[in-house]
């Protein structure tokens, strides 16, 4: 079975990103048991700020409890 992604309450996209103490941004993606998986699986989310999560498509901010599921 495909993982489901969470999505952005506003545009419904499920690509998002959380940032760092250096404005950094880490596309992420979270499961529907608000897992963050990174987009490249070859970082890491260790320093990034996991409380305010962005919208890719949209000018969305917000916390993993206000994303929404389809």
């Amino acid at each position: 079975m495909a993982i489901r992604y969470l999505l952005c309450p506003k545009c419904k996209e499920r690509r998002l990103f959380i940032k760092n103490s250096n404005n950094e941004r880490l596309g992420i993606y979270v499961t529907h048991n608000y897992q963050i998986i990174p987009m490249n699986p070859e970082k890491s989310i260790e320093g990034f700020d996991t409380s305010i999560i962005y919208c890719l498509g949209c000018s969305w901010k917000g916390t993993l409890k206000d994303l929404v599921k389809y």
